[in-house]
């Protein structure tokens, strides 16, 4: 068997070359595509939602942060109850957030009195 010239060795050799070009190319814009979509703005809110709500330390977070900013809407409407006055609305503002980060910050304490005073009122004098 004769052994092949040199130009017919790189000859294919450069067509293997080409091939793997194209290849490499292909799989090159399959991940530019599905990178682009992967930071679509919808895409990355969905994907950001589905950590929090998979995550069990982000929701006990979540949920004490809720509980927090309930609260202090309820402690402003409670200071201001209407008032076009704009001290009492500063008031009100100050009570709202200092009482949402409190209880922010105490949430599981009061989640758990909170469950105890329902308790004693839903169960008559030691009954179950």
């Amino acid at each position: 068997m004769k052994k092949p010239d040199a130009s017919t060795t790189l000859t294919n050799r450069i067509l293997e070359l080409e091939i793997e070009l194209k290849a490499d190319e292909i799989v090159l814009k399959n991940n530019f595509k599905e990178t682009l979509n992967s930071l679509r703005p919808g895409k990355l809110l969905l994907s950001t939602v589905k950590d929090v709500v998979t995550s069990p330390g982000i929701q006990g977070n979540v949920v004490n942060s809720l509980i927090g900013m309930a609260s202090g809407f309820i402690a402003k409407k409670l200071v201001v109850r209407g008032s076009k006055n704009p001290l009492t609305k500063v008031l009100g503002k100050i009570a709202e957030v200092s009482v949402a980060n409190k209880v922010g910050k105490n949430a599981d304490g009061i989640r758990t009195l909170g469950g105890m005073l329902l308790k004693k009122l839903f169960h008559k004098n030691g009954q179950t």
